[in-house]
């Protein structure tokens, strides 16, 4: 058997006298404290699971915060150019490009202009990828065209925006005085003969849009 040295021999005989119920609160108190302290590397584990899904929470409380910041920047900006949107769809931007109404567009274009003659080239349409997922579908056109006076073909270029479905944007025109004004001409004009005293050539893109989704055709 072990001997007790003589600080732990004091111990016990102190345990020895101390009242029944003392020595059971003693062992509780002492069973409690082990018990504790065994406890305690575990305790440590669960702080720090607990502070990671606290990290974890704040993470997610901040990405919902910004989705629902950024959700009210794209409600506001919907209404704010919902007037454009509406605008945009009365002008015909969705609808298909048909080149052979354009074809007769041009020449009721001719006609409203009061132009002298008129020659045009309508190339290939070109699709582009544009905001949203749309398509931008641009047909660029090139006119060349003869007019007794400047305002004729100034008139010309202000109808171009909205000749066709969608937009027309003019990227560049050209104007030269063809025939001088001479007396011979002004007979000739009074006389009902339309005499190109300018010519001109006006570039233009007609440009429209298809949906990403169920698009149905382009230009034909």
């Amino acid at each position: 058997m072990k001997r007790q040295g003589p600080g732990m021999k004091a111990v016990a005989d102190f345990l020895r006298h101390l009242p029944r119920g003392s020595r059971i609160a003693l062992g509780i108190i002492t069973m409690t404290a082990v018990v504790a302290l065994g406890a305690l590397p575990f305790a440590f584990s669960a702080v720090d699971e607990a502070e990671a899904a606290l990290r974890r929470l704040r993470a997610e409380t901040n990405q919902t915060r910004g989705q629902a910041q950024q959700a009210a920047l794209d409600y506001a900006y919907v209404q704010d150019n919902s007037g454009r949107y509406k605008d945009a769809l009365a002008r015909g931007v969705l609808d298909e490009q048909d080149r052979l109404a354009a074809r007769q567009r041009m020449d009721e274009l001719m006609n409203d202009a009061y132009l002298v003659r008129m020659a045009y080239e309508m190339a290939a349409a070109e699709s582009k990828p544009g905001p949203g997922g749309y398509q931008i579908v641009s047909t660029p056109i090139k006119m060349e065209v003869a007019s007794m006076l400047d305002r004729d073909i100034f008139v010309l270029l202000q109808s171009l925006e909205t000749a066709f479905p969608g937009y027309g944007v003019v990227r560049g025109f050209r104007i030269a005085r063809q025939d001088p004004v001479t007396e011979d001409a002004l007979r000739r004009v009074t006389a009902g003969e339309p005499v190109p005293f300018l010519t001109g050539t006006v570039t233009f893109d007609w440009r429209s849009a298809q949906p990403p989704a169920g698009a149905t055709g382009g230009a034909r």
